[in-house]
């Protein structure tokens, strides 16, 4: 008869052993932080996106104004459209509604702090109204067939019957 004391004492040092020296292979500094805090390339890309993106928009709206201040959305675009842009000039719309009692004061915030991120490096214009590059449908229209011939002579091309069943 084999004592069971000896074997079960020996197999929880052994156990213990085991889990001890796994989870000590595991931990990591407590002081390290879990996202890493600098800058990555992939963030640089995206940022640059959005300043493109922001800078081919530029209309300020009702929205990104609380009161007669650029609000936390207004300066974030303020922001992004000055981003690299020192040296260019840029055209930003100010797009509000026609009886807006804070429309002046607006402008002037608005062209106040384009004038600090651009520290002078840049010249900018502010328009009155929407940006009319931005206006665009989601799809070209539609020609009916009666249209087709007038369409055809002004070089739109036409789709043959029976192409969309086919794919193409």
């Amino acid at each position: 008869m084999i004592p069971t004391t000896p074997i079960r004492v020996l197999l929880t040092l052994l156990g213990a052993m085991l889990l001890g020296g796994c989870a000590a292979s595991q931990q990591t500094p407590a002081e390290e932080p879990f996202f890493p805090t600098e800058p990555s390339t992939v963030c640089d890309i995206m940022h640059a996106q959005a300043a493109c993106g922001a800078r081919h928009d530029a209309t300020f709206r009702d929205i990104h104004f609380d009161g007669p201040a650029l609000n936390a959305l207004g300066l974030q675009k303020v922001e992004l459209i000055a981003y690299g842009a020192a040296g260019r000039g840029l055209t930003v719309y100010l797009d509000l509604p026609a009886a807006d009692p804070h429309a002046a004061a607006r402008k002037a915030d608005l062209e106040r702090s384009l004038n600090e991120l651009l520290a002078g490096g840049g010249r900018f214009t502010i328009v009155a109204g929407a940006n009319p590059a931005t206006f665009h449908p989601a799809r070209p229209p539609k020609i009916d067939a009666a249209d087709a011939p007038a369409a055809e002579d002004a070089g739109v091309k036409t789709p043959s019957r029976g192409s969309a069943a086919r794919g193409g």
